[in-house]
């Protein structure tokens, strides 16, 4: 196409010059053409139309001399030559560049299809490598869990038992050790997740102060165990009750807060909790963690929050630790849309801080501590030689309306006091710490009790090592109450209603007293299906604590076949057996039950622990899960939820709802609200009534499901479903109602196993009944 174009423009260029003779405009003509043309045409058009151009307009140039002398003389055909000559010169300049752009944007393309290739090879290569590592993961955790689960599991239950006190150290020690190696356990997975971008973030609502004072509660014993002074303080101004994620937070501060204790050796800790700003829904939380330890080199403060990042050397012999604990918390402030940051030095301690915006909700929490006074009308004397406590005590018993006066010492305690009193405006409270210099609190509490002029004034000590021989001397010396620092705001707000009279006063302190797990109800059946003996073994020993009846099996097949023999109230499932593993038979089990109205209650327990294992477990068709270790109180937890559950609901709220208790006793609280002026036993006549009939309607029931009679079946279950509800046995009347809508359907070989269970469940309402009744006289 391009040679067609130049030969027809050639044969025009040699019309021009036969008809005008003017070669001066026709040369002008050839540049342009051969110019142009050598951009469209292939190499060999080019070549055979630059080769034929060439040879025609050197005939045509030698036949125009010929034919006209006078245009050699005048140079015109010279001129022309020279034009042509220029003119395929440029053109082949042109097409030379030409061949050469277009191999380099050929081999450039090669080159990046190659890189696309290796790009992508490289993408798969990282994919196949993440699966690997989750692979690894679940793999450790399941094997490095599970001799852990024996470990601590089997120090739980000797601890259960009866040691002498040596005994009992040592016990503690090696669980403790357990715990710290699992805490690693889960900081190298908590890392390895993040890393991964496979951490998810909960949004649940949340009180914050009470999660703040779990952490500081908890890591005051390690506190106290060095000496050091733990203070904690969240600000009035932030809401009670947030939304965000409790469980990550909680980690960060103990994180924070647990370092700070590590490196402190004297002195104190200190974490405070204020409102730094309102972004419309949210509220900005402001977490501050400040420590007198020992502080950190400049040189080091860039690189704390990397993985593995610690001090020198000699900090990780002196004082342990993986180095993973900032960097996890550095991460999880940020997947929290927060930001951390540090100021420390060397011999001068440090300070933490970071900011979570956290979702305001509406409530007051559990615990709302409203104001104890009118604003200024109680005086309060605050003595404490620890400024920091001072401050936080002074603040929070501001917030209650109270007017605090705060000294540094005993001595100025006494001044205080007595100035007060020749004012004529006495303190109504003085509140202490116990260990101070010169003069301690129960010297102080002795002196005050010792004045008649200030037998109006309640004592209360405050003490941060909280050893029992401190609060037998402070009760010994009169004071009201002592209290373990951090004291939580409402213990504090507790004792000063007692110190004002607004209600009776507690003892001044409760020897701790072990308590073991309370057993569920008589009557539970588990099936336990794992492979592993020593988890067989403490599982099994755990179930037993808690009074149920355990089968074990050690394969999902087995399992199975135990279910086929017999029912159980739940399955405890171990995801990883032989033969098959509890996803394989959790879905023949759900398979079996399709069709019918059955619902075993299957709990995942496993030694994984990986982000989406809960999922996982859930997708599978098991109800609940739960990981190894676990813990006594937690497995109580579960299966007090879970036992005794027979149907699933074919319909929304048709489920038999499960819990530990028989009866809701907050409804019998508004049952005795029933009573009128003058009755002295309402509650007692109602349970008497209650039981009769309920007994009644039960052998109805059972009388009308032997006979086939649907309707008389209905009519019982109906009656025992709306009077179990009103006495709060809610197990029962959920029973009731599902044996009710059975009758309905006429499947009354599907009601058969749920009247046994009816009776059962009415036996144990009765159990709790007959004891919230009064005590009735022998005759």
């Amino acid at each position: 196409m391009g040679a067609g174009i130049v030969l027809l423009v050639l044969a025009n260029c040699l019309l021009h010059v036969y008809l005008t003779a003017e070669l001066r405009h026709t040369t002008t003509l050839l540049l342009l053409l051969v110019g142009a043309g050598s951009l469209f045409v292939s190499s060999p058009w080019f070549a055979l139309v630059v080769g034929g151009t060439l040879v025609g307009w050197t005939v045509i140039a030698w036949r125009l001399v010929a034919l006209v002398p006078a245009l050699a003389i005048s140079g015109e055909v010279m001129r022309f030559a020279v034009g042509l000559a220029s003119a395929t010169v440029i053109g082949g300049a042109i097409h030379v560049l030409r061949v050469r752009t277009l191999r380099d944007l050929e081999r450039l393309s090669i080159k990046n299809a190659l890189h696309a290739r290796a790009l992508e090879e490289a993408l798969r290569a990282a994919e196949h490598a993440t699966r690997a590592k989750s692979a690894f993961l679940a793999t450790m955790s399941h094997e490095i869990r599970t001799p852990m689960n024996g470990v601590i599991g089997m120090i739980g239950l000797l601890l259960e038992t009866d040691l002498t006190p040596e005994q009992r150290e040592c016990a503690t020690t090696a669980r403790s050790s357990g715990e710290a190696l699992l805490g690693i356990l889960n900081d190298i997975l908590d890392f390895s997740k993040i890393e991964a971008g496979r951490l998810d973030l909960e949004h649940v609502g949340f009180e914050l102060r009470e999660t703040v004072e779990e952490v500081a509660e908890l890591l005051a014993v390690g506190a106290r165990r060095k000496k050091v002074e733990l203070g904690c303080y969240v600000s009035p101004a932030l809401p009670a009750v947030v939304a965000g994620d409790p469980g990550r937070l909680r980690q960060v501060l103990s994180n924070l807060v647990g370092n700070a204790v590590k490196f402190t050796e004297q002195g104190e800790v200190v974490l405070r909790v204020e409102a730094a700003a309102e972004r419309g829904r949210y509220v900005l939380a402001c977490f501050e963690i400040a420590d007198t330890g020992i502080g950190i080199p400049s040189e080091v403060l860039g690189r704390l929050f990397q993985p593995f990042a610690q001090a020198d050397a000699s900090t990780k012999r002196h004082y342990g630790g993986t180095g993973l604990g900032l960097a996890i918390s550095a991460q999880l402030v940020e997947l929290m849309g927060g930001e951390i940051e540090v100021e420390s030095a060397p011999g001068r301690g440090s300070v933490f801080r970071f900011t979570v915006p956290l979702e305001v909700r509406p409530g007051q929490g559990r615990r709302a501590e409203g104001p104890l006074a009118e604003p200024g009308a109680v005086r309060v004397l605050c003595v404490d030689d620890n400024a920091t406590s001072r401050l936080i005590l002074e603040r929070l018993l501001q917030g209650w309306g109270l007017d605090v006066d705060a000294v540094a010492s005993g001595p100025e305690g006494l001044a205080r006091l007595r100035a007060a009193h020749a004012e004529g405006r006495p303190y109504r409270v003085a509140v202490a710490d116990l260990v101070m210099p010169d003069m301690d609190g129960i010297e102080l509490t002795r002196r005050i009790r010792a004045d008649p002029a200030f037998a109006g004034v309640a004592v209360i000590l405050l003490t941060a090592f909280g050893m029992r021989e401190d609060a037998e001397r402070a009760r010994e010396a009169g004071a009201l109450r002592c209290l373990t620092k951090p004291a939580r705001a409402s213990l504090v707000h507790d004792a000063f209603r007692a110190a004002l009279g607004r209600e009776a006063a507690l003892p001044a302190a409760e020897a701790p007293s072990r308590r073991g797990v309370e057993p569920l109800r008589p009557g539970i059946r588990i099936l336990l299906a794992e492979d592993n003996p020593v988890n067989q073994e403490i599982a099994s020993r755990q179930l037993a604590k808690l009074g149920v009846e355990v089968a074990v099996v050690s394969n999902g097949r087995a399992a199975l076949d135990a279910l086929a023999r017999a029912s159980y109230n739940v399955v405890l499932m171990d995801c990883q057996m032989p033969e098959m593993d509890g996803f394989a038979a959790t879905a023949e089990v759900r398979r079996r039950e399709l069709g019918t109205d059955r619902h075993t209650p299957i709990i995942a327990m496993t030694a994984s622990a990986l982000a989406g294992d809960r999922e996982r477990c859930l997708r599978a068709g098991m109800d609940d899960y739960l990981s190894k270790p676990v813990k006594l109180e937690k497995l109580r937890e579960v299966l007090a939820h879970w036992a005794g559950v027979q149907a699933a609901p074919s319909t929304p709220g048709a489920a038999v709802e499960a819990t530990g208790e028989a009866v809701d006793l907050g409804a019998l609280e508004e049952l005795r609200s029933y009573q009128l002026e003058g009755e002295t036993d309402t509650l007692d006549h109602l349970i008497a009534k209650f039981l009769d009939s309920a007994r009644d309607e039960c052998a109805e029931a059972r009388a009308a499901l032997s006979r086939g009679d649907p309707e008389t079946l209905r009519r019982a279950v109906h009656g025992l479903k709306s009077s179990s509800g009103m006495f709060g046995a809610r197990r029962l009347s959920a029973l009731s109602a599902r044996i009710e809508e059975l009758s309905k359907r006429r499947a009354l070989g599907e009601a058969v196993p749920l009247v046994d269970e009816l009776e059962q469940e009415l036996q144990r309402v009765a159990v709790v009944l007959e004891a919230e009744r009064p005590a009735r006289p022998a005759p």
